[in-house]
């Protein structure tokens, strides 16, 4: 609206993969301008996968001249900015003398004076939405309309999220505080479902099934919808009964997933026959937990052992998917195993069977469908005698079963959270990894982390053996990874200059990185250590005194004595 986007133009976006940075992107693609981007490195290839081709890291004044030996000098049409300090007159050395200079940023930002005295025919805009919407709210309604429906249209796409419950806001607010994320971060209520909707499991008459139907029931389900090739068994039907009695609908569904005309037949009073047509009770959500084991080592096994395992999972979770995939669900999980992640002899058939789950809930979300796949370990309590005997074997493998009221509570958590795939695995690494060679994706549990005393001697050896000149680079990229550790950033994103709080320090990572510090340098800093030394440069001058006292007096007196010298020399020979 206001920078009058169009084809051909060129726009710069400042901290283009954060929420805001991401919308604008979109609009851009859609106008047909031509789009540079700032955002840390670290983020460069999620900017690339939305088609982005020219990107500049947003922690460096270098833009400037990369974008104008792109541009030939032209510069930019349209400049958005949320980024402080010298980036803004940076920026503006770009900008066309006829440009539009978008600033949304709060800290330190400039005024129209300041703008107009380097370029005095440039639009320059500050945007701040509270008062829009309180001095314009007809123009933000319009506008908000043609938004929606252009994601009604497809037009636009919602931005990715990460998701926190309420109970984890602190954690929340960390992560934004480090800009670990990418798109937005939200922040949800407790885990409640719809009661006029349908909640469909898999393999929901089997121990696992039940169980989950009685956690979504405690959840808000009215309406639970049970899918199995038998008949109930005598405690399934015992605890199908509770749940009617607490008033929920319960409709058993036998059938075989993997035949997609029965399957879609039994359930076609939950599905829309047309986009205009709504079923009383619509499907919204699935959980597919059907599966089977038949076990044997891979040069014995038979295709119809591959068949047995495979059908269940992989036929079936492809008919939920075509079945459902027009459809608005709240929620798509498959229940993987950690056989996936982690292997299991005599189980080729069903690693393969619940590989194709984590790559359908990967395939789900690239078509921006909801799914998430749960590499489950075993569980406690739970399943047929196979099963049972392949909890002994996973035990003696050192992965230990979860016990049924534990994997609930993470059940929940990843509801809030959905993720696209995660392995929750009760597993014993130093005896899981004595079983044989695994990939270099297992080093990472190997490897005990040194105790504090142990890293404080070794940074003190390395010190030691250094020569003068050296000790202060290493005691800087010692200082370097700390810093980055505690920020969450790559080391090599960690300018020395800029300042500790210009990095995104606040005063509890501040008492981080000081405790850090001292643990591994071996004495006590002052709590104000960061406020008085306030980047990597003053920081590593500071310690290193401190460390090595005496070289800092000899360099001291070295200085006094070169100033004497060359006082001496300038003097007449009888003063």
């Amino acid at each position: 609206h206001l920078g009058k986007i169009s084809a051909g133009k060129r726009v710069l976006i400042h901290a283009a993969a954060g929420g805001l940075g991401q919308a604008a992107i979109q609009l851009a693609q859609q106008a047909g301008a031509e789009i540079f981007a700032t955002a840390s490195t670290g983020k460069w290839d999620y900017l690339k996968s939305l088609g982005v081709k020219q990107i500049m890291n947003s922690r460096s004044l270098n833009f400037a001249e990369e974008i104008n030996s792109i541009t030939n000098g032209e510069g930019v049409d349209i400049i958005l900015n949320s980024l402080s300090g010298e980036f803004i007159p940076a920026s503006l050395s770009l900008l066309k003398e006829d440009g539009c200079f978008l600033e949304i940023g709060k800290l330190d930002i400039w005024d129209k004076t300041q703008v107009h005295q380097q370029l005095p025919n440039a639009d320059y805009h500050i945007v701040d939405m509270v008062q829009l919407c309180q001095q314009q709210p007809d123009l933000i309604q319009s506008i908000l309309s043609e938004l929606m429906a252009k994601f009604d249209n497809r037009e636009l796409q919602p931005l990715p999220k990460k998701v926190f419950p309420l109970a984890q806001a602190k954690s929340a607010f960390r992560y934004l505080q480090q800009a670990k994320h990418i798109g937005k971060i939200v922040i949800t209520p407790e885990l409640t479902l719809d009661e006029n909707g349908s909640y469909l499991i898999t393999g929901g008459l089997g121990g696992l099934g039940i169980l989950t139907a009685q956690w979504l029931a405690e959840k808000g389900a009215r309406n639970l919808i049970l899918l199995g090739r038998r008949k109930p068994s005598i405690y399934a039907q015992q605890e199908i009964a509770k749940l009617q009695q607490q008033g929920i609908n319960v409709d058993i569904i036998q059938t075989d997933i993997t035949d997609l005309e029965a399957l879609q037949n039994n359930l076609s009073p939950y599905l829309p026959v047309s986009s205009a047509s709504h079923p009383p009770i619509p499907i919204r959500g699935i959980i597919h937990a059907a599966g089977m084991l038949d076990d044997s080592a891979i040069q014995n096994m038979t295709w119809g052992q591959m068949e047995r395992v495979l059908h269940p999972k992989v036929t079936g979770a492809w008919n939920l998917h075509n079945l459902t995939k027009d459809i608005n669900l709240d929620f798509f999980i498959l229940y993987s195993s950690a056989v996936s992640l982690v292997g299991s002899p005599g189980q080729a058939n069903h690693v393969a069977a619940n590989t194709f789950l984590d790559s359908l809930a990967h395939y789900r979300q690239s078509l921006e469908l909801p799914a998430t796949s749960i590499n489950w370990g075993t569980w406690s309590n739970i399943g047929e005698a196979a099963e049972k005997q392949a909890d002994k074997r996973m035990s003696q493998l050192g992965v230990n079963a979860i016990a049924p009221q534990q994997g609930i509570a993470i059940l929940e958590q990843l509801f809030i959270a959905s993720p696209t795939q995660v392995g929750v695995v009760d597993i014993n690494w130093n005896k899981f990894l004595k079983q044989g060679e695994f990939s270099s994706f297992f080093n990472q549990f190997k490897q005990s982390k040194p105790t504090q005393k142990t890293t404080q001697i070794n940074l003190q050896a390395e010190l030691d053996k250094a020569i003068p000149t050296e000790k202060r680079s290493l005691l800087l990229d010692y200082l370097r990874s700390e810093l980055s550790r505690v920020l969450g950033f790559q080391a090599s994103e960690v300018d020395t200059k800029t300042g500790f709080f210009d990095l995104g320090m606040d005063s509890l990572t501040a008492i981080e990185f000081k405790n850090r510090l001292q643990d591994s340098i071996g004495f006590t800093l002052p709590s104000t250590v960061a406020f008085d030394y306030p980047n990597l440069g003053t920081l590593t001058d500071y310690v290193l005194d401190k460390m090595f006292p005496e070289e800092a007096n000899a360099d001291e007196e070295a200085d006094i004595a070169d100033l004497l010298a060359a006082e001496l020399a300038a003097l007449e020979g009888e003063e």
